[in-house]
């Protein structure tokens, strides 16, 4: 038997299958293509990244007998949304992608309407541009009658709908919103009424990796599957990347920390779900619902991370360089540290210091410096921005913060890992898992779907399952002090100052 797993990411939009014991038979990716409207606005066309994945699993079917596949799981970005009318079940507007800013300008409405600390122990978040909130808004100012007969979906839950005609999203998506209340699992009533927002325009909520329904034929027939199998909204993606890596570990309630590294990039641990209080909100840490029952995740974020080295790819090249080309600079660049300070801003910070309006530097060149250098500067800047994430889950949230996993795209370049290691000054493990995003989806609808009990069983079965190995990434304990040094007396000592001059510049 196999299990099915789709990841619709903001790059890339991949399909795994997987053996019942967590072994990866076949993957497959295309590209996500971004598009920027007439009024400079980025979005993605739903039906396109719906024939994209049905292309994706299609290509994975082709050497398999397709009822061998007893479950689809399916995750994917979070904060990327569109709206349907439920009359005609038509998208009324493409997707909005996360990185889009234009619902900013509904920011001091709703900030102005609530009670911040108050709102965060309901939500375990912050409103942002980013969430389905701003962007419902933002919508309704421009089309006042948009929202009537419509509802909000998630990317996952759109391609789900798609598959199966059934309206559903999971607890992991939802908390994204900023008007789901994850400590009563149920969207929340008086904040929505304060937007005059209904509740129906948005979907039932289930447990992450539960039936959403079953594939239909006509969808059946494009993914080149059999219809009737049970499709899952298995959630969030860097939290169902998480739910993989634990799982391989073999500890699903470990203290680990999950470092997961995609165009975007996030810091994850799980706790035991309690009520947040001041203390978290103090933290500036996003929380949610874990995919894991009666568990909560806290995550930190960083938007630009594989971003930034897409960014300078494209930067410093023409064609843009090559991973082998980078790998190579990165040689030339030498061991040590640079001594440049990259702040990894191209798209404002992330949780726990949240600005949009922040902007990107880079702090110490001079005219010795060589394309080389400002390469490994980036990669040297994404983790001491971590490394910032890192020290704040620990002081804040009084937690241990020196056992970290890596997975993602990101994994797959091992100088970035070594400078990772080296700035954090504790070991990285790298589990064996060819897509852990793609994994976490799979087993999670192999829960749902009752191909196991529960995620104890999960982890058993995998377990005892061939192939799975790691590497560990040590740091070098002479570089370790350098960048602990430039760390604590360059990259702390310019920060703020940086998001103050970046306020000044944006709001002039």
């Amino acid at each position: 038997m196999m299990l099915l797993g789709i990841d619709i990411g903001t790059t890339n939009i991949k399909a795994g299958l997987f053996t019942k014991e967590g072994v990866c038979h076949s993957l497959t990716s295309r590209q996500n293509i971004t598009y920027r409207g007439s009024d400079g606005g980025l979005y993605y066309n739903p039906n396109e990244i719906y024939q994209t994945v049905c292309s994706a699993v299609s290509e994975l079917n082709l050497n398999i007998d397709s009822n061998q596949v007893k479950a689809i799981g399916i995750a994917s970005m979070a904060e990327t949304g569109l709206i349907v009318d439920k009359k005609t079940c038509l998208p009324k507007y493409p997707f909005i992608p996360w990185f889009d800013t234009r619902a900013s300008s509904e920011l001091d409405k709703i900030y102005a309407s609530t009670q911040p600390l108050e709102q965060f122990t309901k939500t375990g978040i912050r409103p942002s541009y980013k969430c389905a909130l701003s962007k419902m808004l933002w919508l309704k100012n421009q089309e006042a009658k948009i929202l009537d007969d419509a509802i909000w979906m998630n990317v996952a839950d759109y391609i789900a709908y798609r598959m199966t005609g059934s309206i559903k999203t999971d607890y992991s998506l939802a908390g994204r919103t900023c008007v789901f209340r994850i400590d009563r699992k149920m969207w929340d009533q008086a904040i929505l009424e304060t937007h005059d927002l209904d509740v129906s325009t948005f979907p039932p909520v289930v447990p992450s990796g539960d039936v959403a329904g079953h594939l239909h034929k006509e969808s059946a027939l494009e993914l080149n599957l059999r219809a009737g199998i049970p499709v899952s909204i298995s959630g969030h993606d860097h939290v169902c990347a998480a739910f993989g890596v634990r799982v391989v570990i073999g500890d699903i309630l470990s203290e680990f920390l999950i470092d997961s590294m995609g165009t975007a990039e996030a810091l994850m641990g799980s706790i035991n779900e309690r009520k947040l209080r001041e203390q978290e909100f103090d933290s500036g840490f996003a929380f949610g619902c874990d995919v894991v029952p009666g568990r909560l995740y806290w995550m930190g974020g960083l938007s630009a991370s594989g971003g930034s080295v897409e960014w300078i790819r494209r930067l410093l090249g023409n064609p843009q360089l090559t991973y082998e080309e980078m790998d190579r600079l990165i040689i030339e660049a030498g061991e040590e540290p640079t001594r440049i300070l990259y702040f990894p801003y191209l798209s404002g910070s992330g949780s726990p210091h949240s600005n949009v309006n922040v902007r990107a530097a880079f702090i110490g060149l001079n005219s010795a410096h060589k394309q080389a250098d400002m390469i490994k500067a980036v990669l040297e800047g994404t983790a001491y921005e971590m490394e910032f994430i890192r020290r704040r889950a620990k002081s804040d949230l009084r937690i241990g913060v020196d056992k970290i996993a890596a997975v993602g795209g990101g994994t797959k370049n091992l100088k970035w890992l070594q400078v990772k290691a080296d700035v954090f000054g504790c070991p990285l493990r790298i589990p064996d898992v060819k897509n852990a995003t793609l994994l976490g989806a799979a087993l999670l609808a192999g829960i749902g779907s009752g191909t196991f009990n529960d995620e104890v069983e999960v982890a058993e079965v995998v377990k005892h399952a061939d192939g799975f190995g790691e590497y560990v990434i040590s740091p070098h304990d002479d570089r370790h002090k350098m960048y602990a040094d430039l760390f604590e007396n360059g990259y702390l000592a310019y920060q703020e100052p940086l998001r103050r001059i970046s306020k000044r510049v944006i709001t002039s």
